[in-house]
């Protein structure tokens, strides 16, 4: 669930980037984006390897 919740604000926060991708804010507006984006892949991994409690390892 909470995989989820961060894929959609992901996913919002890369479409304001875009949007906005002419403004003064666009530089760091896309920094935020990548480090999203990254953040989500090191939970997506974590989740994978079994790290989070209760959570039952993908095979």
């Amino acid at each position: 669930m909470a995989e989820t919740v961060l894929a959609v604000l992901v996913l919002a926060l890369g479409v304001v980037t875009l949007f906005l991708a002419e403004t003064a804010a666009a530089e760091v507006l896309l920094a935020m984006f990548m480090g999203s984006i990254l953040l989500m892949l090191m939970v997506e991994l974590a989740d994978h390897a079994g790290v989070f409690r209760g959570a039952v390892a993908h095979r």
